[in-house]
């Protein structure tokens, strides 16, 4: 089996995935190759590990992609081969839910700048036995999701067995044992009006793209949490940048971003907006669904993809992609 792994997630997970070299013959580009470079890796290639799939990788003896990491916007189906699969590992979704729910309540609870304070100056003035200000906790928190996919549902779900009230943007309805409010996307503004916290969770589309803009940030209340974690051109960054500094919202946390670089050691500027001097955006980099689990998981995900001729993952692939 000849198996072409590009781009630096897929180098990565090859060598999770203990394949044996005898039985497979293996090539790996990073993200920084040329056309020509991507053109003879894809000769003779019977399995594509890639987020991406376009013109370039088209080879008449391509029988899977493989999308190791979250979402499809990258793999254009237009370009693919007939007969050719499509697979997601996924696996991601509690992962991306702690990290959302770490942000939550730090930002809710004021661990942070509490903490600080105190360390640094004694500072007394939060102490419940001196009947400090007191915080909001989860159960008194409306959460909105954008997206019904694998994350909106977990997320959801984990926000739920805390008793926030939640409620989802979406195309899909899903049935679910927790009460949640459902918009469609022509009743975002609605949506959006009661949310203490808003995640943006959908895939990307001509739809989703700029879901989040200035109208949209004028109608949230300004001490609401927004929370980036699917891809930045569902959030109009400069319109993020500019709500954030004049405080029509409370806070911004972003995990994904315009720009990537192609090398570990490249500092590459994320976005065109700077975010990088607003004190109240928090900035990752895009580290939401890289733990050590996820890895192990999409790993051996992957390497069963390989062994099996044929997997019926159809149901999967659109629930990955739900908004």
């Amino acid at each position: 089996m000849n198996i072409f792994f590009f781009g630096n997630m897929a180098c990565y997970l090859s060598s999770q995935m203990h394949l044996c070299a005898e039985q497979h013959v293996m090539k790996f580009l990073d993200e920084s190759a040329t056309d020509a470079e991507i053109e003879a890796h894809c000769h003779n290639t019977d399995i594509l590990v890639s987020m991406v799939f376009d013109q370039r990788f088209v080879n008449s003896s391509l029988k899977k992609v493989l999308v190791p990491g979250i979402g499809l916007d990258k793999i254009d189906f237009s370009q693919l081969p007939e007969n050719v699969q499509v697979l997601t590992c996924a696996e991601h979704e509690m992962a991306v839910s702690e990290y959302i729910l770490s942000y939550v309540i730090s930002y809710f609870r004021e661990l942070d700048s509490i903490g600080t304070r105190f360390k640094s100056s004694f500072d007394w003035e939060d102490c419940s036995r001196l009947g400090g200000v007191a915080r909001k906790q989860l159960n008194e928190l409306t959460i909105g999701v954008i997206g019904g996919g694998r994350i909106g549902r977990k997320v959801i779900e984990v926000f739920s067995y805390f008793g926030s009230s939640c409620r989802c943007l979406t195309r899909y309805p899903f049935e679910t044992s927790n009460s949640v409010l459902f918009f469609s996307r022509t009743n975002r503004d609605d949506f959006l009006r009661e949310c203490d916290v808003v995640i943006v969770a959908c895939g990307l589309d001509q739809h989703t793209q700029n879901i989040i803009d200035q109208h949209a940030l004028n109608i949230m209340n300004s001490d609401s949490l927004l929370i980036n974690i699917a891809r930045a051109e569902c959030v109009n960054y400069d319109d993020l940048a500019s709500a954030c500094r004049d405080r029509t919202i409370g806070r911004a946390v972003i995990d994904v971003w315009q720009f990537y670089p192609k090398k570990v050691n490249e500092a590459t500027r994320p976005s065109a907006a700077n975010f990088s001097q607003i004190n109240n955006v928090d900035m990752t980099p895009h580290i939401s669904a890289w733990t050590k689990k996820v890895i192990a998981d999409r790993a051996s995900i992957l390497a069963r993809y390989i062994s099996e001729e044929s997997c019926n993952i159809v149901a999967h692939v659109l629930q990955e992609n739900q908004a």
